[in-house]
């Protein structure tokens, strides 16, 4: 006996089911890559937040909140690029060592400088001031710098213990792009890349540091909005990240 063929129109319905599959297929495809590069774009802001949170927590919380200072950091373009923050350390430098004078107190070492800044050749905007900071820029690297300010500090002699300088303003350079081998400073390192804004603020009545860092997924805010050009505090490419640190010590017994 005869098969028969297939009609018409179990033909265009064969081809239509089969083109509905791969349209749905396809739509999946691209949502399931979207969604990858929202939460890939999401975890390397976040990771650039926690790597500044992370450092600054395990130097700072062994500081002393009387030898901590916050001031303003530099200004690249308009507003300026954050907040600086600098505090002594008893970190000894060649043994990692914490030392103590006779009387328990830490014997201060050197002093650490954190700040926020737009590197040279990495950002073209003409920049946008919101409050006093820059808010348009998400290239901002947070430098961390050790330095040794008058006397050279030797820790055999306690009376070269390290002093906190009142101006750091000559510290405040820029790298070129991220290389620091130009910058001043006694050791320069980039602790985290890619940041909006580093802002912090000191709170005496109850010897605290509080710090409000921000990130942005550059990848995805560059397919809707004008990065380098438009408020990017507060929008929902930018991760936040506030947190706290006490530091612990004291500079008298």
């Amino acid at each position: 006996m005869r098969r028969r063929g297939f009609s018409m129109l179990e033909v265009i319905v064969v081809l239509g089911m089969a083109a509905l599959v791969a349209l749905i297929f396809q739509l999946a495809l691209r949502q399931s890559i979207g969604v990858y590069r929202k939460v890939g774009s999401e975890d390397v802001a976040m990771r650039n937040l926690r790597k500044a949170r992370d450092r600054l927590s395990q130097e700072l919380a062994v500081s002393c909140f009387q030898e901590t200072r916050v001031g303003p950091g530099p200004t690249s373009l308009v507003g300026r690029d954050g907040d600086a923050i600098w505090f002594l350390s008893a970190i000894d430098p060649a043994t990692g060592n914490f030392l103590r004078r006779q009387d328990g107190t830490p014997f201060w070492q050197r002093t650490i400088l954190y700040y926020p800044v737009i590197p040279t050749n990495k950002f073209a905007g003409a920049g946008l001031s919101v409050g006093g900071y820059e808010a348009s820029c998400p290239n901002k690297v947070l430098v961390r710098k050790v330095l040794d300010t008058g006397t050279p500090t030797n820790p055999a002699d306690e009376s070269t213990a390290e002093q906190l300088p009142s101006d750091i303003s000559t510290f405040l350079d820029r790298p070129d792009n991220f290389d620091t081998s130009a910058m001043n400073g006694q050791m320069v390192t980039l602790v985290a890349t890619d940041l909006v804004t580093f802002q912090a603020v000191a709170d005496p009545a109850v010897r605290e540091v509080r710090f409000d860092v921000r990130s942005l997924a550059i990848g995805d805010a560059s397919r809707e909005l004008a990065v380098g050009s438009v408020d990017l505090f507060e929008t929902r490419f930018t991760s936040r990240l506030d947190f706290s640190i006490f530091p612990v010590n004291r500079s008298m017994p």
